[in-house]
């Protein structure tokens, strides 16, 4: 919105992002917060579904965070990912709720069920 340049994000190259309200505002009211988690593979979340690790990948790279608070921080210019520690986890908490609800498990086509 500035014009000014800004370092782009660095592979991993999955990302995944949630917005929503938490209320971190002045008498707690609501304001606005975006969680982006930049990644390689998902493996902890596909085993915690039943399904087997690749054997020929090798480790995933280091996941990535950016947390910004929306309603102070429109331009996303500062990342609060490690300094918020509670906005943070209530953001990964909905981020991971959305996850399980919205990912696909893919069904094994041959399996006898």
């Amino acid at each position: 919105m500035t014009g000014a340049a800004f370092d782009p994000v660095a592979p991993p190259i999955n990302i995944e992002s949630v917005l929503t309200t938490l209320p971190t505002g002045d008498g707690g009211t609501a304001e606005l917060w975006k969680l982006n988690h930049y990644y390689e593979r998902l493996d902890d979340w596909y085993a915690a579904q039943g399904m087997a690790p690749n054997p020929f990948l090798g480790s995933a790279a280091e996941s990535d965070w950016e947390l910004h608070n929306l309603t102070v921080d429109p331009e996303e210019r500062h990342n609060r990912a490690f300094d918020d520690p509670a906005a943070a986890s209530s953001m990964r908490s909905v981020l991971e709720s959305e996850r399980d609800a919205k990912r696909g498990i893919p069904k094994l086509r041959n399996a006898n069920t």
